[in-house]
């Protein structure tokens, strides 16, 4: 039982953390899976007399559910991005990734700071587990960030990657990387909406109402969503 809780806690631990209420920006997510992913391997190093089978079986699940997050592509470059604008990371988690890996989140780094740049000027012109012991993905700030520079945005996000400072008080001395910030941390999972103005719907799922249109059916939803807000006023 013992051996069986060493190697599930990784895991148990990351849950806690990715569903916490205090911290629920989306940076956390890559990094928290490269450090379960650590501590897994750490586990197979160990002599294991009965969860050998159980360790190889969660760290091949771990890497097949979560690949794309893993290798930095589609909605892995977003995860990329919002770790690495977060205060807490940075990027000191890069050398736990391979050169080719670390090659896609450099591209998606500086395509998200151009097109934050890029909105910007346009705008001008229109006038519960203790983490920090958990998380196993804290290096040294990698020399990979020395590709950054070639534009005045680079370099303020070169600059802010090498600060030692990770609360999020940092981003307002770094409005550019603040937006890339709020962009990519603060994105809803796809069904959120529909969920919160579905709970309003809970009231029509009676048998008597089976016969309502679908018109007549989403005008009651919406009266009943902005009956709250008449309330208030």
């Amino acid at each position: 039982m013992e051996e069986y809780l060493h190697c599930n806690r990784p895991l148990a631990e990351a849950i806690d953390i990715l569903q916490g209420e205090k911290v629920a920006s989306y940076g956390y997510l890559l990094p928290t899976l490269i450090s379960v992913k650590n501590k897994l391997l750490a586990c197979q190093k160990i002599k294991l007399q009965f969860c050998k089978k159980l360790v190889f079986g969660l760290l091949k699940s771990l890497q097949l559910r979560f690949k794309p997050i893993f290798d930095v592509e589609n909605e892995g470059r977003i995860s990329a991005v919002a770790a690495a604008s977060h205060p807490k990371f940075k990027l000191n988690w890069l050398n736990c990734l391979s050169r080719s890996v670390q090659a896609n989140v450099i591209v998606a780094i500086k395509e998200a700071l151009a097109s934050v740049s890029s909105r910007v000027e346009d705008k001008k012109k229109d006038d519960s587990v203790a983490e920090d012991d958990f998380l196993d993905c804290d290096h040294d700030t990698p020399d990979v960030v020395e590709t950054f520079g070639a534009s005045n945005v680079e370099a303020i996000f070169q600059k802010f990657s090498t600060e030692s400072r990770n609360d999020l008080e940092l981003l307002n001395l770094y409005p550019i990387v603040k937006k890339v910030f709020l962009k990519f941390n603060t994105p809803l999972p796809s069904s959120a909406p529909v969920e919160r103005l579905f709970s309003y719907a809970t009231m029509f799922n009676l048998p008597k109402f089976n016969k309502l249109t679908d018109e007549n059916f989403e005008l009651r939803v919406i009266m009943k969503c902005n009956s709250n807000v008449a309330k208030k006023k």
